[in-house]
C-alpha cells in the first residue's frame, strides 16, 4: 500500500485527477504530520481496495519477470550439472594455498582519494561479499574471477568476485591456476578456505607468505589433485536445488495473486 503513496504536501484537503479518472485526494495524517495523496472512491473515502489491485498488478509483473529468470537459470543448469556423490563420500585432502593458486595484494584507495562510482572495491570486511565501496577511481589491480581473503578485519573470510572490481591492501587475491574463472569452483574453494578463518585473528593476519602456507581441505580425484569437476558439480546441484525452491515459491505466489488471496510468506 506504501509503494502508491504520493510525496508529502501541504495545504487543506483538496482533490485532484490523476492516473487517468482516478480521484485523487489529500489525506491529513494528524496536526504535526504532512498529507499524503491517495485515491477515493464515490463516496469520498480512501479507495482501499484500488490501492490492494493496484499493488497486485505491480508485483504478479515483478513477480512473472522474477520466474522467467529463474526458469531459464535452472534450465542451463540442468543442462550442465552431473550426478554428484555426497561430500562425506569424497576422499579429501590438505592442499597449500600456493599449491593451487597465485597469491598477489591490492592496492589502498584512501579515504581522502576516493571517488563514488560504480565499481566495486574489496576491503577486508565479513559482509556484503567483501566489498566496502563503489568506487569512480582505477589502478591496475582492476581483476575480476578471483578469491580475495582478508588479511586484517575479519581475518581469513574469502569472498569470490566474479565482476571486474579493485581490492585493497587489506585483502590478498588468489586466481586458481587449473580453474581460474570459474565461477563455481571459486565458490566452492572460497567456503573451504574460510572455513579456517577460526585461525587467524587481529594479532595473527593472514600475510602473503602465511596464505601460500595455508592449507585447505579439498576434495581429490584419482591423480591425487583437487578434483574441479567435483566441485563445479556439486555447487551446479546445489544451485539447482536453490532455483527449485525458489520456483516452487513464487509459482505459489502467482496463483495467491491471481486468486486475489492473502500473499503470504514462504
Amino acid at each position: 500500500m506504501a509503494l502508491i503513496l504520493g510525496s508529502p504536501c501541504q495545504g487543506s484537503c483538496r482533490r485532484s485527477r490523476l492516473r487517468g479518472s482516478q480521484t485523487w485526494i489529500h489525506v491529513n495524517l494528524g496536526l504535526t504530520e504532512p498529507k499524503v495523496m491517495l485515491p477515493i472512491d464515490d463516496a469520498g473515502e480512501p479507495d482501499w481496495q484500488f490501492m490492494e489491485d493496484y499493488i497486485r498488478e505491480r508485483e504478479a509483473v515483478q513477480v512473472e519477470r522474477c520466474r522467467e529468470f529463474l526458469a531459464r537459470r535452472l534450465e542451463e543448469i540442468e543442462r550442465v550439472t552431473e550426478p554428484v556423490i555426497p561430500l562425506d563420500e569424497k576422499v579429501w585432502m590438505p592442499f597449500p594455498l600456493a599449491s593451487i593458486g597465485r597469491i598477489s595484494s591490492g592496492r589502498d584507495i584512501y579515504a581522502q582519494e576516493r571517488e563514488a562510482g560504480r565499481t566495486p572495491y574489496i576491503t577486508s570486511g565479513s559482509a556484503n561479499n567483501g566489498i566496502g565501496y563503489f568506487v569512480n577511481n582505477m589502478n591496475d589491480k582492476i581483476d575480476s574471477g578471483y578469491i580475495a581473503l582478508n588479511r586484517n578485519g575479519a581475518v581469513g573470510k574469502a569472498f569470490y568476485h566474479p565482476y571486474p572490481s579493485l581490492m585493497g591492501n587489506d585483502c590478498r587475491k588468489l586466481h586458481l591456476k587449473e580453474a581460474d574463472n570459474n565461477e563455481f569452483v571459486g565458490m566452492f574453494v572460497t567456503v573451504a578456505i574460510s572455513m579456517q578463518s577460526a585461525c587467524f585473528s587481529y594479532s595473527r593476519k593472514l600475510g602473503t607468505k602465511r596464505a601460500e602456507r595455508l592449507q585447505v581441505m579439498l576434495p581429490m580425484n584419482d591423480e591425487g589433485e583437487p578434483d574441479y569437476d567435483y566441485m563445479e558439480n556439486y555447487v551446479h546441484s546445489i544451485m539447482e536445488q536453490q532455483y527449485r525452491r525458489e520456483l516452487r515459491f513464487l509459482e505459489r505466489k502467482c496463483d495467491l495473486i491471481k486468486d486475489g488471496r492473502p500473499l503470504s510468506t514462504r
